[in-house]
């Protein structure tokens, strides 16, 4: 056991080494990249005085990087080129590091969606990276923000963006999301949070069989927690408050990126004005059908579809064809499956572990409760994690089929009313 956890020790060490050599070595040439990129930029025109506002509130709303958005002048920049991105995973997530014709930028994440084989960016300076303002004509930083902020409050009237003729879209009223909505966003994942603290409850369980005689505690609390994660899983799901929803009309368009290599679709942006929609991806083929006429498209505040045109609608499609909360299933059989794994791995005599255990359960051991704890952790783990798979995996696996199946029924129904001929 110990020879198998050095040898995995060793290995993860190893690979956080060479991540780390790489990752530097990258970082050495991109700010020599940028060095000699920054005397091709173009001094192309001054901020407006709205740009100068909107980067100062900008900047206040980035706290720790601020400096990122902290402009040392009023002038922008051209400049051309490549586009290529890498990162380091950090604790918590990636950290990104953009370049357009071998200048390191900072890049809100939707302008992203914009990026070409060649690149034309405007750009100002501040005192990190240079920060993109616009993108191939097709991105604008200002009409990003300035569209936020008029669907966090509500006004209604035209969205910034869309100058091309045809292309205006504008908020024409607001309304709260249905109850059938709620259930149509929020249903396939109601219980998650109760599976995925199985974990914690399990880990508390087997630390406890280390805490020698305040072993009762560990085993207590970790009880309770468990408990508590069962009646999460299983009870009736309690749904969020409804949250505003802006209903837009105009004309959407579509952003489709190919892949360099295969010039296969990679995937596609749907737009309102400046505004990036987030859907259902079974939901594009219909959306499609009104690509060239105005609509309605009705979104949340941070741009979630609950309905679009006359026939696609999140909350009807919860009611003609319900959900199920199939989620929650997936994760507790993986905790299961985890802590099995994770139970054999470290620990050694399952078997004696259980006949250890049956002896202390009918009584013919004298040890006290932490040391009969000590070797019946290790079979409770391992017998709790197979019932969670006894349970789960049959419930997961029909959940996955239910699911399937209604996707047919949707595409089939929706097909039938928008595409009577065929797709």
């Amino acid at each position: 056991m110990n020879v198998l956890y050095y040898v995995l020790l060793f290995g993860v060490l190893t690979y956080s080494l060479v991540s780390a050599i790489i990752y530097f070595s990258r970082r050495f040439k991109d700010r020599s990249s940028s060095r000699e990129a920054e005397k091709e930029m173009v001094l192309y025109r001054k901020l407006t005085p709205e740009e100068c506002e909107l980067l100062d509130r900008l900047q206040q709303q980035k706290g720790p990087r601020k400096k990122f958005y902290k402009r040392t002048g009023d002038d922008v920049y051209i400049i051309k080129g490549l586009f290529a991105r890498h990162g380091i995973a950090t604790r918590y997530n990636t950290e990104w590091h953009n370049m357009v014709g071998g200048l390191e930028v900072t890049l809100e994440d939707e302008g992203i969606n914009y990026v070409q084989e060649i690149n034309t960016a405007e750009v100002v300076k501040t005192e990190k990276n240079p920060l993109v303002l616009s993108l191939n004509g097709r991105y604008s930083l200002s009409h990003s923000i300035y569209t936020k902020e008029q669907m966090e409050k509500g006004e209604t009237g035209k969205l910034p963006g869309g100058n091309e003729e045809g292309t205006e879209v504008r908020l024409i009223s607001n309304r709260d999301q249905t109850p059938m909505e709620i259930e149509g966003q929020e249903k396939a994942g109601a219980g998650m949070g109760g599976a995925l603290l199985l974990s914690v409850a399990f880990f508390m369980l087997g630390l406890s069989a280390v805490l020698g005689q305040y072993a009762h505690w560990g085993v207590i609390s970790g009880g309770v927690l468990l408990l508590y994660c069962l009646w999460r899983i299983w009870r009736a799901p309690k749904w969020p408050s409804p949250v505003p929803v802006r209903v837009l009309h105009g004309v959407p368009t579509f952003l489709a990126h190919f892949s360099n290599a295969s010039s296969q679709i990679e995937g596609m942006v749907v737009r309102m004005g400046s505004l990036e929609l987030k859907y259902n991806r079974d939901w594009l083929p219909f959306m499609l059908a009104y690509s060239k006429n105005p609509v309605n498209a009705e979104v949340t505040k941070d741009g979630w579809l609950m309905r679009f045109g006359p026939h696609l609608s999140l909350g009807e499609e919860e009611k003609k064809f319900p959900s199920d909360q199939w989620f929650r299933h997936v994760a507790a059989a993986i905790v299961g499956a985890a802590t099995i794994v994770l139970t054999l791995v470290f620990s050694s005599g399952i078997s004696e572990s259980i006949q250890q255990s049956k002896w202390w359960i009918q009584g013919a051991s004298a040890d006290s409760f932490a040391q009969a704890w000590e070797y019946m952790a290790s079979s409770f783990l391992v017998i709790s994690g197979v019932l969670l798979l006894l349970v789960h995996i049959p419930l997961a696996l029909n959940g996955y089929a239910k699911d399937k199946e209604r996707k047919k029924k949707i595409k089939k129904y929706y097909s039938g009313i928008i595409y009577p001929e065929g797709l």
